[in-house]
């Protein structure tokens, strides 16, 4: 079975706005975590099918890099793995939010 990516990206919102915006728009719980590799606090949610959300901030490293670097205006992210195409659909029109990366691994 192939695994489906998505990378979303926020200018405006911080982390803990933009779950409770995917909160509201796709009805999912998240799970408030911990982690010096994600840079602090993020958000998940996770599907016993394996699809997950995962919320993080688009940390600078001690470098000076973004986590995600081709993307630094962005200042949260949103990883989407194995979703379903109605969350997408719902996704794609929430304001502030844009896709910014679709990675399909077979």
């Amino acid at each position: 079975m192939a695994d489906d990516f998505h990378l979303y990206g926020s200018e405006g919102l911080t982390a803990s706005a933009l779950r409770d915006v995917v909160r509201e728009s796709l009805g999912y719980s998240f799970e408030e975590r911990e982690s010096g590799f994600k840079g602090g606090i993020y958000y998940l949610h996770k599907e016993q099918g394996g699809g997950t959300i995962s919320i993080e901030a688009n940390w600078v490293d001690e470098d000076g890099y973004p986590a995600e670097q081709d993307f630094p205006e962005h200042r949260t992210l949103l990883y989407v793995t194995n979703q379903t195409q109605r969350d997408h659909n719902r996704l794609s029109q929430t304001s502030d939010l844009r896709l910014l990366r679709r990675t399909r691994v077979d």
